[in-house]
């Protein structure tokens, strides 16, 4: 009787750790587009510009398209862009006023919401599908200290 009661429990307490356990990282929501070059979207999410995510909507110019923009310590620079399939995305992440910044590409979302990353300050990536894209700039958590500063973003697709 004891045993049948231990494997109960044991399936009980297996199941309730794994249930609402989910692998993927949510996406953040898509603001509407609008068609200007570059169109920054307040979240909304705190008062503060430090931890405040940015929100920008890309409108390719001949297949390129450039962001200058502060990033503020633990916030998000979220960059929205329609694609087609069998293109490249080039996106260069620089920060001219310190070339040892805690700033990287942190992930690409697919248009099926799947995702990708994290990656570096540079990033060629083959677009396999057609549709609207995130891709997500951010510190590095397992790097050494927060950081706060002039961010330069320039994307290309081929």
């Amino acid at each position: 009787m004891n045993l049948k009661y231990s494997i109960i429990l044991s399936v009980i307490v297996l199941t309730s750790c794994t249930i609402g356990t989910n692998p993927q990282t949510p996406m953040p929501p898509r603001p509407p587009v609008i068609d200007m070059p570059v169109v920054p979207i307040s979240t909304g999410a705190t008062s503060s510009w430090e931890t405040q995510d940015k929100h920008y909507i890309v409108k390719f110019t001949n297949n390129e398209w450039f962001l200058s923009v502060p990033h503020g310590t633990g916030s998000k620079i979220i960059v929205h862009f329609d694609a087609e399939a069998n293109k490249s995305l080039i996106a260069t992440l620089s920060t001219p006023d310190d070339t040892m910044a805690n700033i990287r590409i942190t992930q690409i979302v697919l248009p099926d919401q799947k995702s990708d990353g994290p990656f570096g300050r540079d990033l060629k990536y083959t677009l396999t599908q057609t549709g609207k894209y995130i891709l997500i700039i951010g510190e590095n958590k397992m790097a050494e200290g927060p950081w706060s500063g002039q961010v330069e973003l320039k994307l290309t697709l081929k």
